[in-house]
């Protein structure tokens, strides 16, 4: 997964961004049906947010 795709939302602080609260029911829907499908550990890359 690319974290922008799968809807990680930050604050615009570079290198020191933090996770806003938005990011977590948005990425636990994008992830619930490949989950449900083919159960494993998601790996996301890098740290780019929108």
């Amino acid at each position: 997964y690319d974290a922008f795709d799968i809807g990680f939302i930050t604050t615009d602080e570079f290198t020191n961004a933090d996770i806003l609260e938005a990011t977590y029911p948005a990425v636990a829907k994008r992830l619930h049906g490949d989950w449900i499908n083919d159960p494993a550990i998601p790996i996301v890359t890098g740290f780019l947010g929108k």
